[in-house]
């Protein structure tokens, strides 16, 4: 199966797939949109908040959802 989400969050969404579904095989796409997040992340408030609240939602789902 194909997931296609936004580039930030690529990353969690196949982890999460895959944890829930392992009979299954994922592949993940980026749907990249340069006006919600790009590349230098560090140099918008706004993509930097995303940045560190994608963070903590993996490290969360590592720590604790995944457990569940």
């Amino acid at each position: 199966m194909l997931i296609v989400t936004s580039d930030f969050h690529t990353r969690r969404a196949l982890m999460i797939f895959r944890h829930r579904l392992p009979q299954y095989e994922f592949n993940a796409a980026a749907a990249a949109n340069a006006s919600e997040f790009g590349y230098a992340w560090w140099s918008n408030r706004e993509w930097a908040k995303t940045t560190f609240d994608e963070w903590t939602k993996m490290v969360w789902w590592q720590m604790v959802d995944r457990w569940r």
